[in-house]
């Protein structure tokens, strides 16, 4: 089997996943370094409200992607602003949707009459999430470089997704647990638990209808705190 090329044409889960799964947290568990796009010059035009624009940073050219998550600030928005979902990208702009919801629902980041001076940062958890995919990869016998093992073969992502996250947010969350008690303490645990629960039931099928070859599993992963 030939070594996957890097990056991953196609990873498990996205930045999106992991806030819906702990959106009070993502941006203590969102290393600061991990930056791929920020300014101060954010406007949304009239009758635009989900399309943000800069005058100083191309999205696109800095490798912002559909699923990445950007924090919002400054103009007209309240105290410390929030996070939003990029849902597409095209240079310089933008078009963004509130996290877990469908496009143009809920309530827009920017009045009907636009929007000017607003911070926007985009950090990301890619590295990590991309590491866990690879792992899965490897794992069970998914070869990015075959059309016939490789992601778009598989009958079913789910279950890979939810391994993903699941990985990464444990990672993340023993990385910044100092001592055994306490709210991040108590999270690993539950993350340690549902990651068991995955593991138990991951299975990966091929094909159109699950039933090309025999299932791959069993997965197992340790995590060790440094």
């Amino acid at each position: 089997m030939s070594e996957p090329v890097y990056p991953l044409a196609t990873v498990y889960c996205t930045d999106e996943d992991l806030a819906i799964r702990c959106p009070t947290d993502l941006r203590i568990l969102t290393p600061a370094d991990s930056l791929a796009a920020a300014g101060s010059d954010g406007a949304f035009a009239a009758g635009l409200p989900w399309t943000l624009g800069s005058a100083t940073v191309d999205f696109e050219a800095q490798g912002v992607a559909p699923g990445s998550l950007i924090h919002l600030e400054g103009g007209a928005i309240r105290g410390s602003g929030g996070y939003f979902v990029v849902d597409s990208v095209a240079g310089p702009v933008v078009g963004l949707r509130r996290i877990g919801m469908a496009s143009g629902l809920g309530q827009p980041p920017a009045p009907a009459a636009g929007m000017t001076g607003v911070r926007f940062a985009v950090t990301t958890l890619a590295p990590q999430i991309e590491q866990a995919s690879d792992e899965l990869n490897r794992r069970f016998g998914i070869d990015p470089t075959s059309s016939l093992r490789g992601p778009t073969a598989v009958y079913d992502l789910r279950e890979l997704q939810e391994a993903a996250m699941l990985t990464v947010l444990l990672r993340q969350y023993t990385l910044s647990t100092r001592t055994g008690d306490g709210d991040f303490a108590f999270k690993v645990r539950e993350l340690k638990a549902s990651l068991d629960a995955a593991a138990a039931r991951l299975q990966v099928r091929w094909g159109p209808t699950g039933s090309d070859a025999p299932t791959s599993g069993v997965f197992g992963m340790r995590i060790v705190r440094g």
